[in-house]
């Protein structure tokens, strides 16, 4: 099982988002209309080429959407308003993806000297200082048998040895299909893996559908949609962000037991 999993470059993060964005009315039709006029691929696996012209419209649409959280488009961003970050909010202003996931793109953003240092915790909008600092207590990490030598966790660290391979992991689902059962889930409102782009990979991986889209329901309301290709199921969750267990426990309870126990969803 899998939910909301980087795949393939081509289709997930930032094209998906900017995708995801326009048609949940993040931002116009005029920026939308110059991406696609001018042919910005803004996939992984061409990032660090784009043309000056369409990094203009990628800085343009992440300034705009600089105050949504990405990881759950609906909900709150953490750090503005009335809702404070207990840290790192400071780094928020007109981050983008390429700023807390550096490993994923070659291109370097071309920001104003000054106006957002490189994300060291947390990534934009996000919550995750209470949970930091849970798991950095002396208890937990004795509870744990963590060694005292060891850094603290962190939620983002840079300076990390990760390897990945240029085709990103969908080769592995291709290898596993035939072996295995798979389930890959998707929160409909996260913007970080937005569901168009795992949408895109499962097409590109071209497995015959043996069950038609359809809608499950949770206490009498559609939870999410699902499908099935032989051994791979794929499954929306409707309103979920990134994290669909945080997001939406009991669909996501519904949807992961079920599929385990080789039920009807």
């Amino acid at each position: 099982m899998v939910g909301n999993g980087v795949t393939n470059y081509k289709y997930d993060c930032e094209a998906a988002y900017i995708e995801m964005a326009y048609w949940h009315g993040l931002y116009d039709t005029e920026l939308y209309n110059k991406i696609h006029e001018h042919n910005c691929d803004f996939s992984g696996v061409s990032f660090g080429n784009l043309t000056a012209r369409c990094a203009t419209y990628l800085i343009e649409f992440s300034q705009l959407v600089s105050d949504i959280n990405i990881y759950d488009i609906y909900g709150t961003c953490w750090g503005l308003g009335d809702s404070p970050q207990l840290y790192g909010s400071e780094n928020k202003k007109a981050a983008t993806a390429a700023d807390y996931t550096p490993w994923l793109y070659d291109y370097k953003m071309p920001v104003e000297e000054g106006e957002h240092p490189m994300l060291k915790s947390l990534p934009p909008c996000t919550f995750g200082s209470p949970i930091i600092e849970y798991l950095n207590t002396e208890e937990v990490r004795s509870k744990l048998h963590i060694p005292s030598d060891i850094q603290d966790w962190d939620l983002c660290l840079d300076g990390i040895n990760y390897t990945r391979g240029p085709e990103g992991s969908q080769w592995i689902y291709e290898q596993l299909v035939d072996k295995y059962r798979i389930l890959k889930f998707s929160g409909d409102t996260d913007g970080a893996v937005p569901t168009h782009g795992t949408q895109g990979w499962i097409q590109d991986a071209n497995w015959p559908v043996t069950s038609s889209m359809r809608p499950f329901h949770v206490n009498g309301q559609v939870a999410g949609q699902v499908e099935e290709r032989g051994n791979f199921t794929f499954a929306t969750v409707h309103g979920a962000g990134h994290m669909v267990p945080q997001f939406k426990r009991p669909q996501a309870y519904y949807l992961i037991f079920n599929w385990l126990q080789q039920k009807d969803i």
